[in-house]
Formats: C-alpha cells, sequence, structure tokens
C-alpha cells in the first residue's frame, strides 16, 4: 500500500539532522541522475532501529516538495520499511 507524503508528513521534520550532509548530497545526486538521463533509480537507505532513515527521507522530500511526488509504503512490522520514491 503506498501513499503520496503529505506536506504535514514531511514538516514533522522539525529537528535538526545532524551529519546527514553526505547522504541528503547523494539523494540529490540521485534524484539529478533520475532527471538528466529519463530513467528510474531504486536507492536503499538501511540501518539499525532509531538512527533516522525516516527522519532522512522526509527531510529530503521536504527539500523536493513541489519538484518531485513521493510514495511511501511498509510492509509487515517484523519485515523493513520500504520507500518508494514516485521517479522509479
Amino acid at each position: 500500500m503506498a501513499r503520496q507524503v503529505l506536506r504535514a508528513d514531511a514538516a514533522r521534520t522539525a529537528t535538526e539532522l545532524l551529519e546527514r550532509d553526505r547522504e541528503l548530497a547523494t539523494l540529490d545526486d540521485c534524484l539529478a541522475t533520475v532527471r538528466r538521463v529519463s530513467k528510474g533509480r531504486v536507492v536503499l537507505v538501511s540501518g539499525e532501529s532509531g538512527v533516522g532513515k525516516t527522519a532522512l527521507l522526509r527531510r529530503f522530500a521536504e527539500r523536493c516538495e513541489g519538484s518531485t511526488r513521493f510514495l511511501w509504503g511498509g510492509c509487515d512490522p517484523l519485515l523493513r520499511w520500504v520507500i518508494a520514491p514516485s521517479w522509479l
């Protein structure tokens, strides 16, 4: 089940992300490549529970607001979450 990220969802990331400039730059580069070559790309964001994966992706979606549509999905709580941007 996928849904479009609404502005309110992205705005939940009110705190400053610390030491995430490199990760945000990587996501920016991936999006720029997709726009340049008009081909989709899959980006895996993984890590231990609570390290800020969702906050990182919410911040990225917030920065791209208006220019990119994101779809967020989930799976069984015993499995990992999957977030799929619409540029795939």
